[in-house]
């Protein structure tokens, strides 16, 4: 596998993690659905959108 296969697999993933998440699902939802940690997806995820703040999800 290339290094380009690699990083769209990775592009790819993130983009499906970040429509989860502003859909609404939690951090450790989208987490578990790609059986990765919390840590990892929260890393993810705030390198292609905002994170929600701690009250939960926007109106």
């Amino acid at each position: 596998m290339g290094r380009d296969f690699v990083a769209q697999v990775l592009t790819g993933l993130a983009d499906d993690a970040v429509r989860l998440y502003e859909e609404g699902s939690t951090i450790r939802q989208v987490a578990e659905k790609f059986g990765t940690g919390y840590g990892a997806m929260r890393r993810i995820l705030r390198q292609h959108t905002t994170l929600r703040n701690r009250g939960g999800r926007r109106p």
